[in-house]
C-alpha cells in the first residue's frame, strides 16, 4: 500500500469509480480506506463493490499490484458462510463427485499430434469451463495437437482455486492449486484468463493457450467459408493481470477470411468478474449491457472472449460468443 502515489491514474481505468464518481469507490479510495487498518461498513462494502478487474494495475505508474492488496483485505471481510460456499462448491469431494456425473466432452488423457511432437503439455480443464464448455476443451486440445503438440488431461483435476483466492480464502486457493498432478509435462496449459492469472500468481509452470501457441508460431487455420466480422473482448485477468493482448489477436487473424474489428472499450471488464454478477447483479448487468453495445456497434457476426466467466456473461449477446480458440478450430 506504501508504493501507491496518490496520483489518480487509475481511475479512469475503474468501472465503479466511473459509475459513481465517488473516491472511496476507486482504488485509490479503497486504498486510503485500507490504509486506516480498521474494517469499517463503508471498506466492506467497497471490497465487495470492487470488481476485483485489476484494470488499474495495467494504468497504476507506481506498479501498485491492488489484485493482491484487495484479496488480503477481503480475507478479513468476506462472509465465512461464502467461503464454505466455495469450497463446498468448488473444492471438495462432493464437487468431484458431481462432475463424474456431468456428460465430458471426449478428450483421451493422453493425445498425441500426426507429427514429430514439439512438446508435452497439459491442459488444465478447470471448474466453468468443463462444466458449461466442455466443447471449449475439446477445442484447446485439437489445436494444441494441430500445432505439434502431445496433451496430458487428467479426467478429474480439482479446482485450481482461483474463485476462492478472489473471495478471501488465499490459503484454501492454495492448497487446491498444489493438488494439480500432471504427469511429466513441460508446461501446463491454460485457456481461462482467471486460472492461468491465479496459477501464474503462485509460481506454477503455466502458460495462458494463446500465450503458448504465439511463442510456438501460430499455424493457420482453415478458412472461414465466406468474410466474416469478428470483434474481441479482452478478459480483465488476461489482459490486466497477464498483459496478454495481442495473442488472441494473433490467433484469430491466423483464420483466413476473418476480419478482425476492434471495439470502444474492448478491456473494460463485462462485468463477470468471478461472482460479481450474483453479488452484485444490477451493476453486473449495466457493465454486460455496455459492452455488448460496443460489440454490437462494430457489425461483427462473432464477439471472442477467452474466459468462461466472460462466455456466461455475455452469450446471450448478439453478435454470439465463442472462444478464439473454437473460432480456430472450427474455421
Amino acid at each position: 500500500m506504501g508504493d501507491c502515489i496518490h496520483c489518480g491514474l487509475c481511475l479512469p481505468a475503474c468501472p465503479t469509480f466511473d459509475a459513481t464518481k465517488r473516491e472511496r469507490s476507486g482504488p485509490r479510495g479503497r486504498i486510503t480506506l485500507m490504509q486506516q487498518g480498521q474494517y469499517t461498513d463503508i471498506l466492506k462494502q467497497e471490497l465487495e463493490f470492487c470488481l476485483g478487474c485489476v484494470a488499474c494495475t495495467s494504468a497504476c505508474p507506481a506498479g501498485v499490484d491492488y489484485g493482491a492488496l484487495l484479496e488480503t483485505a477481503r480475507e478479513q471481510t468476506t462472509p465465512k458462510w461464502r467461503k464454505r460456499l466455495l469450497r463446498l462448491a468448488f473444492g471438495g469431494p462432493r464437487r468431484i463427485a458431481l462432475l463424474r456425473k456431468w456428460p465430458r466432452a471426449k478428450i483421451a488423457e493422453l493425445e498425441v499430434p500426426n507429427e514429430k511432437p514439439r512438446a508435452r503439455v497439459g491442459l488444465l480443464t478447470g471448474c466453468v469451463q468443463d462444466a458449461w464448455f466442455r466443447a471449449v476443451n475439446r477445442d484447446s486440445v485439437d489445436i494444441l495437437l494441430a500445432h505439434g503438440c502431445e496433451v496430458v488431461t487428467p479426467t478429474l483435476q480439482g479446482c485450481c482455486g482461483a474463485l476462492h483466492a478472489h473471495q478471501g480464502d488465499p490459503a484454501f486457493a492454495r492448497q487446491l492449486a498444489e493438488r494439480l498432478r500432471f504427469p511429466e509435462v513441460d508446461l501446463l496449459i491454460s485457456n481461462s484468463a482467471g486460472c492461468g492469472a491465479h496459477l501464474k500468481k503462485l509460481g506454477m509452470p503455466v502458460q495462458d493457450i494463446h500465450e503458448f501457441l504465439a511463442e510456438l508460431g501460430i499455424r493457420t487455420a482453415r478458412p472461414l467459408p465466406r468474410p466474416t466480422p469478428v470483434t474481441y473482448h479482452d478478459a480483465c485477468h488476461l489482459a490486466h493481470a497477464q498483459s496478454i493482448r495481442q495473442q488472441p489477436r494473433d490467433l484469430l487473424r491466423a483464420v483466413p477470411n476473418l476480419e478482425l474489428i476492434e471495439m470502444n472499450e474492448p478491456d473494460w471488464c463485462c462485468g463477470s468478474a468471478g461472482l460479481y454478477n450474483l453479488t452484485q447483479p444490477k451493476f453486473a448487468r449495466d457493465l454486460r449491457d455496455r459492452k455488448q453495445r460496443n460489440a454490437a456497434a462494430t457489425g461483427a457476426e462473432i464477439l471472442a472472449t477467452a474466459n468462461p466467466g466472460c462466455l456466461l456473461q455475455l452469450r446471450r449477446a448478439a453478435p454470439r460468443v465463442m472462444h478464439p480458440v473454437s473460432i480456430w478450430v472450427h474455421a
